[in-house]
């Protein structure tokens, strides 16, 4: 049984750093800055906080309108990704901040 927990818990950590780690790219590629440790895997966390300035209050708004929930943290975006999220939403997160940068 304790190795059965273990397989599963090592699942769900993989499937969260495969999100993490989605979401990383996506911000990278949108040239949004990161403010989360973002080069060494080992200092990551399934919380990622990122900045695009000044439209940060006004992003965080309209995620909320989109029923994306993130939060405003010392002035940044802060997304959390769990078990429960898949790369499709993480893709509308994305597609919210491109908007916001064009």
């Amino acid at each position: 049984r304790r190795q059965r927990q273990m397989c599963i818990r090592d699942s769900i950590r993989s499937r969260i750093t495969e999100l993490t780690d989605y979401l990383m790219n996506g911000l990278k590629r949108l040239a949004v800055q990161i403010v989360s440790p973002a080069d060494r895997p080992e200092e990551r966390s399934p919380i990622v906080s990122f900045s695009l300035g000044d439209r940060n209050e006004d992003c965080v708004k309209k995620l909320a309108e989109k029923s994306i929930m993130v939060s405003l943290r010392d002035g940044n975006i802060r997304a959390a990704v769990n078990i429960f999220n898949d790369f499709e939403d993480i893709d509308k997160l994305l597609s919210v901040l491109q908007s916001k940068l064009t």
